[in-house]
C-alpha cells in the first residue's frame, strides 16, 4: 500500500492535514511506520516520507455483481451488497500490514483492499 509518486503535493510537501473522522498513514522508504496521527496539522520529510489519510468513521462500501456457488451446487449471483464497517483507530497498523501480507501487492488505496477482502471473506461462508 505504497502512495502513488504521482501525488507530487503530497511527496514534496512538509507540512500536511489529516482530516476529521481520519487518522493518517505514513510511509518512510517503502515501509509501514507505526505512527498514526490523530486529525490535525503534522509534520512530514518531503521526498522521504508518504502519507495517506484513512477514514475511521462509518462508510458504507458497495459490492457489485458476485457470484457465489452453494454446498448444493447451485450459482447465486447477487447483484449488490452494502457492507458498512467502520474501521477502529487502534487497528489501523495492523489492518494495514494484513491488507498488504495477505494481497501480496500494493496498492495505493486501502479502500479497494477492503472492498475485496470484504467479498472474498463473504464468499467463504455461502
Amino acid at each position: 500500500m505504497i502512495p502513488s509518486s504521482s501525488n507530487t503535493r503530497n511527496t514534496l510537501s512538509i507540512l500536511h492535514q489529516v482530516p476529521e473522522g481520519h487518522v493518517g498513514v505514513y510511509w518512510r522508504g517503502g515501509a509501514l511506520l507505526k505512527t498514526i496521527p490523530e486529525p490535525g496539522f503534522h509534520l512530514k520529510m518531503p521526498l522521504i516520507t508518504q502519507y495517506e489519510p484513512v477514514l475511521v468513521t462509518l462508510q458504507t462500501d458497495l459490492v457489485r455483481d458476485i457470484p457465489c456457488g452453494t454446498k448444493g451446487g447451485m450459482m447465486i449471483n447477487f447483484e449488490k451488497i452494502e457492507v458498512v464497517n467502520r474501521l477502529r483507530k487502534q487497528h489501523v497498523y495492523e489492518t494495514m500490514v494484513c491488507i498488504m501480507t495477505t494481497h501480496g501487492f500494493m496498492t495505493r488505496f486501502i479502500m479497494k483492499s477492503i472492498s475485496f477482502a470484504a467479498l472474498i471473506h463473504f464468499n467463504k461462508f455461502i
